[in-house]
Formats: C-alpha cells, sequence, structure tokens
C-alpha cells in the first residue's frame, strides 16, 4: 500500500512544574524532570520497531529534549548548526540526521504551546485574585479569550494544523530542503512513503497539552468546554492521517 505517512503527536515528558502551585507555563521554559528523562528515553526502544521518516519538535526544551531522547539524540542541541534548524516563518527546514538511526529532528516553531502573554509564569490563584473578570471570561470562553499579549485556543489550533501540514507537505518533499524523499533507516522512500498500518510510516512531533488539545477541538474531535478538562498525559499520543482536505484522527490514545 502507498500512502503518505501518519502523525503521531505526543506531549513531551514529565517536568517538575506539577510539584507546587499550578502556574501558567505556556512559552515558560520549564526542563524535564528526572523521571520526564526517563521516561523519554524508554520510548527509544519503541520508535527503534516504528518507520519513523522524520521527527519535528516544539522550540521549547522540554519538547526538544523529550524528541531528542526519544530518539538517541540527547547529544544533539538547539541551534548547533546542521543538527537543529528552526525554518522561517514557522516552516520546517530539514537538517542532517544527528544520530545512527538517520531520522532528521526538526524544530517547528508552529509546536509550541499556548502564548500566556502578560499571565506567563504567574500563579492561577494569583490570577484569580487579581483579575477575577479576565479569569472567569477564559473559563466561559476558551475558544476566543486571549490573555494579555497572549494567544486564544483557536490561534492555537490554527497554527497547529498548520503545523500538520507543514510537517506533512516537508515530507513529501515540498518545500523541503534536498531531495523529495522520506529519510529512513537504510534507505528512503519515494513520495507517498510505503509501509503497513501497524508499522508506518510515521512522522514524529512532540508538542503541548494545550496544542493537543485545540488540535483536537479545531477538528471536532472535542467540545470547547473539554479544552482545559481534557486529560493529556506526559507522553499521550494522538495519531492523525491526512483525508481529503483535512485530518482525521486514527486514535486520540495512540500506543505501538
Amino acid at each position: 500500500m502507498t500512502r503518505l505517512p501518519d502523525i503521531l503527536l505526543f506531549r513531551h515528558a514529565a517536568t517538575d512544574m506539577g510539584k507546587g502551585p499550578r502556574r501558567y507555563i505556556g512559552r515558560t521554559e520549564v526542563p524535564l524532570s528526572d523521571e520526564g528523562r526517563a521516561q523519554a528515553a524508554a520510548w527509544r526502544a519503541r520508535m527503534a520497531g516504528l518507520a519513523v521518516a522524520r521527527a519535528y519538535a516544539s522550540p521549547l526544551a522540554r519538547a526538544r529534549d523529550t524528541a531528542r531522547l526519544m530518539l538517541g539524540q540527547a547529544g544533539c542541541v538547539h541551534g548547533g548548526g546542521r543538527n537543529c534548524a528552526v525554518g522561517g516563518n514557522g516552516s520546517p527546514r530539514v537538517p542532517e540526521p544527528c544520530d545512527p538511526s538517520g531520522i532528521p529532528l526538526a524544530i517547528l516553531s508552529d509546536l509550541a504551546e499556548m502564548d500566556l502573554g502578560e499571565w506567563e509564569g504567574l500563579v492561577q490563584s494569583q490570577v484569580r485574585e487579581t483579575q477575577p473578570e479576565a479569569y472567569a471570561r477564559r473559563g466561559r470562553e476558551p475558544w476566543t479569550f486571549r490573555p494579555p499579549g497572549g494567544e486564544c485556543c483557536a490561534d492555537v489550533g490554527a497554527r497547529g494544523l498548520r503545523a500538520l501540514a507543514a510537517m506533512l507537505r516537508d515530507c513529501a518533499g515540498e518545500g523541503a530542503e534536498g531531495e523529495g524523499v522520506c529519510a529512513v533507516r537504510g534507505g528512503a522512500w519515494p513520495s507517498p512513503c510505503v509501509g503497513t498500518a501497524d508499522s508506518g510510516p510515521f512522522v514524529l512531533g512532540v508538542t503541548h497539552a494545550g496544542l493537543i488539545r485545540a488540535v483536537l477541538c479545531a477538528l471536532g474531535r472535542i467540545g470547547r468546554d473539554e479544552l482545559f478538562t481534557l486529560p493529556v498525559p506526559h507522553l499521550h499520543c494522538v495519531r492523525l492521517r491526512a483525508h481529503d482536505a483535512g485530518w482525521r484522527v486514527v486514535s486520540a490514545d495512540w500506543t505501538p
């Protein structure tokens, strides 16, 4: 069977943010915890059994490091020349692979978590007490409310869909640097790629809970009332497939 790759959209691994009061940490840099690094590294063996064409990550460290650990690329440094790159206007630029598996990892700005503007880093109870009207409005209108200087869920959903399209277009050789093929272990697939439903081909994307929820809402898979409540555990994966002019959710909770 010949088809384009499915996209495996993962939330990053665990951080230590759950140990204190709840904060708004959309674009705030938070490192992976020891537990999170172990969680991500444990996926390396699973990744080795899948036909992964390419990998993309949010520019935030917790997502970048998750992707590198999942792929066995822990030594790859963002911004380090050829190995990691951010494309212009949020488009991915495919770097040279930085581990023996041959899976390129690119940084894609559209996979970043929601920008919470002036609320970044604040404790949620502090915002509730000092800005009660804005806090309540965000709860009532999660799809369209923007914190001062930040994004709403509709904004995040739109760029999440844009990221999916860019990843697939890139793998198909449209706008990618180099040949129009998907790089894989031991060779290349012509575009579209060839694989099976269980083994791939796949494109890996490592992102954040807010973006995953917003994409699912934009695709009609969840309601707006679930944008802040739908459980998205660390390393939760949504499997998506290009379908007609849009996307189909193959699995909202995928495991190999």
